[in-house]
């Protein structure tokens, strides 16, 4: 079989898969039978487990992978439940989001972080916070090491903390007018994902996420782009930066702390000119 030929095979598998699909959403959506709604699982269950890859969670005593994707199956089945074609997305895009909110969800519960732990975390915050303040751009990891008076080993192992708490751009990180909290991942994924967008209402906030992404180090912006835009795993980015996965956890984490950071300055800046908190920073729980 030729190249060609495989192409056009793929292409007609995949037509086909859509339209059973679609005809099984269809009696789903009719009927609500207990059968259907296990088939649809079935159909879209490996979404957990690339959900999982993606996030870049380490497994710790607390929890291992196969915790991460029980908690993502949570997800998954409420999107089944909730999922309403007529919206006009497709439903990958909305079982992403439940997925990922379900595993931050019950990781936030679990809090495997020690008070010392989070200490030192809430000092790395705090630190990028003074210095993205003082230099107007995110700091370099030698200025916060000096800022914070840390050894080399502890800065790195605060950055690993950091990530273990759930410093990510899928948690939320605004508040709009209308009250729905809003993620930085929806605003740097894909933009002919329209689904996506759609939940970013805000120009002013776009724009601030742009002017924030642009004072981040080349390499982190680099890691932002490989994972947010093209789907990477945090193994996948590391093989193709030659980093461990640990080492990009630990850049994801950094990167993400200065974006809040940058945000909340913005937020404050707004709200003193404007007299009003148009949209409000949310910290994640500490």
């Amino acid at each position: 079989m030729t190249g060609s030929q495989r192409l056009v095979r793929s292409k007609q598998t995949a037509a086909q898969r859509e339209e059973h699909l679609n005809q099984l959403w269809a009696r789903y959506r009719a009927h609500r039978e207990p059968a259907l709604r296990e088939e649809l699982l079935l159909a879209y269950a490996p979404l957990v487990r690339r959900v999982v890859g993606r996030m870049g969670i380490q497994p710790s005593s607390c929890v291992d992978e196969d915790d991460l994707i029980g908690y993502g199956v949570i997800g998954l089945i409420e999107a089944v439940e909730r999922f309403e074609p007529e919206r006009g997305y497709r439903f990958e895009t909305f079982a992403v989001s439940r997925i990922r909110g379900s595993i931050l969800d019950a990781l936030r519960s679990l809090d495997p972080l020690s008070r010392s732990a989070r200490q030192r975390v809430n000092t790395l915050r705090q630190a990028i916070d003074d210095l993205q303040q003082r230099y107007g751009r995110a700091p370099t990891d030698a200025e916060i090491v000096s800022f914070t008076g840390m050894e080399q080993e502890t800065y790195e192992q605060a950055l690993t903390e950091a990530e273990f708490a759930i410093v990510s751009l899928d948690a939320p990180l605004v508040m709009t007018d209308d009250g729905q909290p809003g993620a930085l991942a929806d605003v740097l994924s894909d933009p002919a994902d329209a689904g996506l967008l759609d939940a970013i209402e805000e120009e002013e906030l776009r724009q601030e996420l742009r002017q924030a992404l642009q004072q981040l180090p080349e390499r982190e912006q680099l890691i932002l782009a490989l994972y947010y835009y093209e789907g990477l795993t945090m193994r996948e980015i590391g093989e193709a930066l030659d980093l461990s996965q640990a080492r990009v956890c630990q850049l994801h984490a950094k990167a993400v702390l200065a974006l809040r950071s940058w945000l909340r300055m913005e937020a404050t800046a707004r709200s003193t000119a404007k007299g009003t908190g148009r949209v409000r920073t949310m910290e994640l729980a500490a």
